[in-house]
């Protein structure tokens, strides 16, 4: 893992990898059935439904995440009966859990609480949830990405958002935006979309990134069903600002809480099933290929070009350095010099790449609806009360009906 049309529909919003050594499947000592992922025995940590969501079938499997990597006591799954799960670094081993089922095409959520050291230092530290079947297709797997990368003090955390097709791991795709909110004090819920038309990345419902699929221009696009992970680790090599910025352990412990998980799309696993299921067909009747939810609604436009314009501070399109004749196919095209590319909005600059430091200017502010969160000046806003957005406030699939437009006109949304 490194380190992202006018629409009428999509009216019903979606729900809300590093090696390791497999130690906590033998020193975790919690309830419930073993699970088998790849031929080995696992302890479940976090048991959720996966729903195949057709027309016809409302058929559900249960899910188990098991641990990954980690050290004893690294995972924690003794809150709110086992729905909960904290997941901590520390000098000796980060830690992770895997979704015993895959999906192809579906909805993946988490709602997370990021970790936030003393003194409010994470720097180096990156925390993950993502879609991947590097396990089953090692050479050509596929990756959804969702990367919160640690920051020193009073720095806004930053989500790295990226994706890998068909073993595509030589074509970074990262972007990379500034959280308007501090995730370090309550839960927010994360979110990647996967149809066969495009992929989005949510932030609380609110659409950060989109990437299309257009198979006529050879772009790579995920093809093959995906296991969810949720892990922390060490990424001082690279996470905060360059490298620059290291963990800094006597600041720990470093924990990331995951509840509120979420698959929903085909169920599939391609090491007992071979030939694809009917349900991985893109003429399935099923609610992952209806033709709404390949499209984005006005206001999730409209609030897509909020979050890129606010907050987007690098796009692998703009990097120069990494592209200096031609950006991968999918970017738009350049006209001339840097400064003829305009990036979903986001403005060109100087900035050359991920690694590089954070820069000190703001992209160019864009006006915004009044029903979206206000544009806190890029620092942390310590919430005076809890947050109204939290986990409990998941809508169902059953009970879909423009979930976008519904939180976002709440006036508890709205911080005056």
């Amino acid at each position: 893992m490194s380190g992202g049309s006018a629409m009428g529909g999509f009216s019903r919003i979606v729900l809300w990898g590093v090696k390791g050594v497999l130690l906590c499947a033998l020193l975790l000592h919690l309830p419930g059935a073993e699970a088998t992922l790849h031929g080995i025995k696992h302890t479940p940590v976090v048991d959720v439904n996966v729903y195949s969501k057709v027309a016809e079938i409302n058929s559900s499997t249960q899910a188990r995440f098991v641990p990954m990597f980690g050290a004893p006591g690294d995972i924690d799954s003794s809150r709110d009966d086992g729905s909960t799960i904290r997941l901590r670094l520390e000098s000796h081993s980060g830690s992770g859990i895997v979704s015993q089922n895959s999906v192809f095409r579906g909805f993946f959520n988490a709602a997370i609480k990021l970790p936030c050291g003393v003194g409010g230092d994470s720097a180096g530290i990156v925390s993950a949830f993502y879609t991947s079947n590097g396990g089953t297709y090692p050479s050509n797997h596929d990756e959804i990405d969702m990367e919160f990368l640690g920051v020193r003090p009073g720095q806004p955390y930053v989500v790295q958002t990226n994706i890998y097709a068909d073993g595509s791991t030589g074509t970074g795709r990262e972007e990379r935006f500034h959280l308007w909110f501090d995730p370090t004090v309550d839960f927010h819920n994360y979110s990647i979309l996967w149809t066969y038309h495009h992929i989005v990345f949510f932030i609380d419902d609110i659409p950060i990134r989109r990437y299309v699929n257009r198979p006529e221009q050879g772009i790579q696009y995920p093809a093959k069903p995906m296991n969810a992970y949720a892990t922390i680790w060490d990424g001082s090599t690279w996470a905060t600002e360059g490298g620059q910025y290291h963990v800094n352990y006597t600041q720990g412990p470093f924990d990331a809480t995951f509840t509120n998980f979420k698959l929903e799309g085909c169920v599939w696993d391609p090491t007992i099933q071979i030939t694809p299921p009917e349900c991985a067909m893109p003429t399935y009747k099923a609610w992952f290929n209806d033709n709404e939810m390949q499209e984005m609604s006005d206001k999730q436009l409209i609030a897509l070009e909020w979050a890129r314009s606010n907050f987007m501070w690098y796009s692998y399109c703009d990097d120069q350095e990494r592209y200096p004749v031609h950006s991968p196919p999918e970017c738009p095209r350049r006209l001339g010099n840097l400064n003829s590319i305009v990036t979903s909005g986001t403005p060109p600059s100087a900035r050359k790449g991920p690694w590089r430091k954070t820069p000190k200017s703001k992209p160019v502010t864009r006006p915004k609806p009044a029903t979206l969160p206000p544009v806190p000046g890029h620092k942390h806003k310590k919430r005076n009360k809890p947050s109204k957005f939290e986990a409990s406030h998941y809508l169902p699939y059953s009970l879909w009906k423009t979930t976008f437009e519904v939180k976002l006109l709440k006036e508890d949304m709205i911080e005056n």
